[in-house]
């Protein structure tokens, strides 16, 4: 929903009107208490119909606003003071028409951004997706959007309200509100300006990371995690250049940060060795390499899968889909197996038990068919079928396959076990079981005959 400009309107032009033409006083002192109640019933009204509408907050409270000061006008003009009342009736009105040219103005400006990003060549080099521009424009908006009402509108409405004379007086008089901090003044402009500056950075690093990360490196085939870690690389560079800069910006001379890096290191000294060693080992692991986000790693025997790599620590997720915070000094000082570091593809052995006697060429080829019937095994890698032990009880076999990606390993391993089963039963070959012979080369003759001499007594 959107306030019905035209009630607005003619209300402001009725009372530039009046004023022009000399309106007697009596009249127009009721006109302005007619024009503040039908003010004051439709602000409350629009304001109820914008709730039910789950409108903006700001916007349904900037109407109950209004409402409550167009009954301040009615209960200033009935006490009398006319003056006053005429002055806030003339200034919130100069107040609502400022509010709705710029909104008209900002209207304008995003309807160019949405040209300027679907329709001109920005869309036909297919740099940017639909999806990115979806998110570029409300971005770049919001920027503008906060420079017209923090910069122009409320400067314009404090004129108006007569607080400043011009409006460069009432814009410099916002900038240079603040406070001191020792020697340094920190003004509002200042705070405008280092906060732009960090939303900009943010903002660029996005979209570099779009432009470069998604497009130009995709087109080279890099792998996704080379990628994820480059990526990463330039947003924490750009993030921290923004932040030197908006230091800069608040007064703050980057060479008296030296004390305060001198007295960082005094800390790592005591206390932040720890988290300076995750930090390092997180640069290792980005331009290194060892493991990258969608590897497949085994770490204190769990099977888990990298999620995020972090300049502090990495993300991982077990196939409980538990997910574990691991320090990156950890991934970097110790052992640990990357299963998909070359690629994805994994070898599987099943050992296999037979009882004595079985065929074993019927057992080999058994093993075999049972291997190349499974589709997630690699046709171009033949599975290998070897006769390894004569064990205690059985004759050891070992079924070697290769699986297509390591995340379907486990299902695999549980398909081939149902197909060996199922085709030893078919072919009659035993699985063997532990099983122990015993033999008696001599015994005492008293433990024989005691069992006989019990029974004598019972009878």
């Amino acid at each position: 929903m959107t306030l019905p400009h035209n009630w607005v309107i003619i209300i402001y032009i009725a009372t530039i009107l009046l004023d022009a033409l000399s309106f007697p006083l009596p009249l127009f002192r009721l006109y302005i208490v007619f024009a503040s109640a039908a003010g004051l019933v439709l602000c409350l009204r629009w304001a109820e119909e914008s709730r039910r509408h789950k409108d903006s907050s700001v916007y349904i409270w900037s109407l109950r606003f209004c409402s409550l000061f167009f009954a301040v006008i009615i209960i200033v003009e009935v006490w009398g003071k006319v003056a006053l009342a005429l002055y806030f009736f003339v200034s919130l009105l100069d107040s609502i028409a400022t509010v709705f040219v710029f909104m008209l103005i900002i209207y304008m400006i995003r309807g160019s951004l949405e040209w300027l990003f679907r329709t001109t060549f920005l869309q036909q080099t297919k740099v940017l997706h639909a999806d990115d521009i979806d998110v570029i424009i409300p971005r770049l908006a919001r920027i503008i959007d906060f420079a017209i009402w923090g910069l122009i509108v409320l400067p314009a409405i404090l004129m108006t309200w007569k607080v400043y004379n011009t409006l460069e007086e009432a814009t410099k008089g916002l900038l240079t509100l603040g406070f001191n901090l020792g020697s340094l003044r920190i003004s509002v402009g200042l705070l405008i300006i280092s906060g732009g500056i960090l939303y900009i950075s943010f903002l660029t690093s996005w979209i570099l990371q779009k432009l470069l990360m998604d497009e130009m490196i995709v087109k080279r085939r890099m792998e996704k995690g080379v990628r994820h870690s480059m990526a990463r690389l330039v947003h924490y560079v750009i993030i921290f250049v923004g932040f030197l800069l908006a230091l800069s910006a608040l007064g703050i001379e980057i060479t008296k940060l030296t004390i305060m890096i001198s007295a960082l290191g005094i800390g790592i000294g005591f206390g932040l060795q720890n988290i300076v060693n995750n930090f390092v080992s997180g640069l290792i692991l980005l331009f290194e390499g060892p493991v990258r986000m969608g590897d497949i790693i085994e770490m204190g025997g769990k099977w888990a899968e990298i999620k995020r790599i972090g300049l502090r620590a990495t993300t991982v997720q077990t196939l409980d889909q538990a997910d574990l915070i691991i320090p990156n000094a950890d991934l970097v000082s110790n052992q640990v197996t990357n299963w998909t570091l070359s690629n994805r593809l994994v070898r599987l052995a099943i050992p296999v038990g037979v009882a004595y006697g079985s065929d074993v060429t019927l057992v080999i080829e058994t093993l075999m068919e049972c291997g190349n019937s499974n589709p997630l095994v690699a046709k171009t890698r033949v599975p290998q079928v070897l006769f390894l032990n004569f064990g205690a009880s059985s004759l050891d076999f070992e079924l070697r396959v290769w699986v297509l990606d390591a995340d379907y390993r486990m299902q695999v391993k549980s398909e081939l076990h149902q197909e060996i089963d199922r085709r030893f039963r078919e072919a009659n070959i035993e699985i063997a079981f532990p099983q122990q012979d015993l033999h008696l080369r001599s015994m005492d003759e008293s433990i024989i005959l005691q069992p006989l001499e019990t029974k004598k007594v019972m009878e």
